[in-house]
């Protein structure tokens, strides 16, 4: 049986009762602005902050005016000079290079560069130009700068003194332990490692760098997608401290010729360069090409000349190439002081037998590997009978591992193939 609700209590016509923090109420109704001075100070302060986070947001991501001068010199050097001839900001410059004859020119549909602009705010990429005050200035060194750099993350602070650390994609499992100890040092005196992302000596530099610091890769493709796809988490990683770049704008793909475009924007971005591991056909060669024609220091990692994967770099020590046998010689390479990261112990069967490691994923983790570069490590092990494979995934140090705590390092043993068409 329902009973008849009585009528509300009356309030004094004056009463004014708080009815939540940062809110007051005035004869049962929420106040003005102008009676609720803490609440407006607060609400203000909301307001103008969210004003303040969509300006910024306006002005990181692309708009569609960037993307198509992106396309449209994308592949087309020769006609970046009169881009930049032209007065005015974007729009005026795509106003000229629209009066231009087009030529093969395969650009995106209006509806597709929208759709770009879409994904790139959704995926948190913005984009700068050469006109831009926050365009690296390291950039305007190269004969053709990319009109346009896509970033995600954050652009690298102007001034401040960085090192390339490139190499073979099918490293040795020393070299590239090397390049994350060189990576860490540099990291831990203040210096970032610019590299590329790719598999092998860039990925482990990567990892090196950001245990002390932020750390910069340049792709070969789209900022919408992460090559080589096994790196997304790595990938991640930069974004939060440090940030991925690319000439190349949403949705165009690795191709193969892209990359020793990117090798110059390596090269142009770091003081000195470092290679570690570079065969004779590497493309890492090109990017120490593009840095002694830059006049950025050169250093080179020596290796056993009997390592194929090493004859390119092994030749650029030849030819006159500072020796980086530590990470104080990367500091000194610089002229940079500060203090060097010990280098860790390598992973190997001894060391797993130790620290009763006995499955790749622990492994992978711990070494922090690629789960492919832990299955390398273990193959290399059981041609060295220093380990048996087990069902599962996991593995038996053995014990002549147990007994040699050299034994293990996997000098020279082959990696994955790079993709066709690739550099190495």
């Amino acid at each position: 049986m329902r009973t008849a609700r009585g009528p509300p209590r009356p309030e004094p016509a004056t009463a004014a009762t708080p009815a939540g923090r940062g809110e007051l109420r005035v004869d049962g109704r929420r106040a003005p602005a102008s009676a609720r001075p803490w609440g407006a100070t607060r609400a203000a302060r909301r307001a103008a902050c969210t004003r303040g986070r969509a300006r910024r947001r306006r002005a990181l991501h692309p708009d569609v005016t960037l993307l198509e001068i992106a396309h449209r010199l994308l592949y087309r050097p020769d006609l970046a000079g009169r881009w930049e001839q032209a007065r005015g900001g974007p729009a005026a410059w795509l106003a000229t290079l629209r009066a231009l004859p087009e030529r093969d020119l395969d650009l995106p549909l209006p509806d597709q560069l929208a759709a770009q602009a879409g994904a790139c705010r959704r995926r948190g990429i913005g984009a700068t130009w050469t006109g831009a005050p926050d365009y690296p200035r390291e950039l305007r060194d190269l004969d053709q700068p990319p009109p346009v750099l896509f970033y995600r993350g954050r652009l690298p602070a102007p001034g401040q003194p960085r090192v390339a650390i490139v190499g073979s994609r099918r490293a040795s499992l020393p070299g590239r332990d090397f390049a994350r100890d060189l990576g860490a040092g540099a990291a831990a005196a203040g210096v970032p490692v610019v590299s590329g992302l790719a598999r092998g000596v860039d990925q482990a530099a990567h990892r090196g760098c950001l245990e002390h610091g932020p750390t910069w890769a340049v792709m070969g493709g789209g900022l919408d997608a992460v090559y080589p796809p096994e790196a997304a988490r790595l990938a991640e990683a930069v974004v939060e401290h440090g940030g991925l770049l690319s000439e190349f704008p949403p949705g165009v793909p690795p191709l193969p010729f892209h990359f020793p475009r990117r090798n110059r924007i390596i090269a142009a971005l770091a003081r000195a360069l470092v290679v570690v591991e570079a065969g004779a056909q590497s493309g890492a060669l090109s990017t120490a090409r593009e840095a002694l024609a830059l006049g950025r220091e050169l250093g080179v990692a020596p290796a056993s000349p009997l390592n194929p994967m090493a004859a390119g770099s092994n030749r650029l020590l030849a030819e006159g190439a500072a020796v980086i046998l530590a990470p104080a010689d990367l500091l000194g390479l610089l002229g940079v002081a500060g203090p060097v990261a010990e280098p860790g112990e390598p992973w190997t069967a001894h060391r797993c037998a130790r620290e009763n490691v006995t499955d790749l994923e622990t492994l992978a983790a711990r070494a922090g590997w690629l789960l492919t570069e832990a299955l390398e490590a273990l193959a290399a092990w059981e041609r060295e009978g220093l380990a048996l494979r087990l069902p599962g995934g996991r593995f038996q140090p053995l014990p002549d591992a147990e007994a040699d705590p050299v034994a293990g390092a996997a000098c020279g043993a082959p990696a994955a193939a790079a993709p066709p068409g690739e550099a190495t």
